[in-house]
């Protein structure tokens, strides 16, 4: 279980809430 988060906290969790926000970004874009 540590390992998990300590995976997150390194890395995984800022670079997929970035990929997530762009792509939910260009989706809203096309959406509209």
């Amino acid at each position: 279980n540590w390992k998990l988060e300590q995976s997150w906290s390194f890395g995984p969790s800022w670079t997929e809430i970035f990929w997530w926000w762009v792509v939910t970004g260009k989706l809203a874009t096309y959406w509209r």
